[in-house]
């Protein structure tokens, strides 16, 4: 799976990341917000696997919801106000 999807995605797959790695907090996830490399450290970290480990676990995660990601569209981040809202409806910070 592409990190731009995974990143992209990231709050709509927390809870399915929780559910499978139930050793990371929600706060932990917030901080990694899909960034790979962060995320594989946790996991690391708390599961005292190997980054091999860590970066195979990740990968059929990303398998297994790979198909849910491509369906999925989040709405683009505004530059102004840096949260997502619908293109068509006008930023309340603009």
């Amino acid at each position: 799976m592409n990190n731009d999807i995974l990143e992209g995605n990231w709050k709509q797959f927390k809870e399915n990341i929780l559910e499978q790695w139930g050793k990371l907090t929600g706060d932990e996830l917030d901080i990694a917000a899909g960034r790979r490399d962060q995320f594989s450290g946790k996991l690391q970290e708390h599961y005292g696997i190997g980054k091999d480990v860590a970066e195979k676990q990740i990968e059929d995660f990303e398998e297994r919801y790979a198909a849910t990601a491509e369906h999925m569209h989040p709405e683009p981040v505004c530059k102004h106000c840096a949260t997502a809202h619908a293109a068509s409806s006008k930023c309340a910070t603009q």
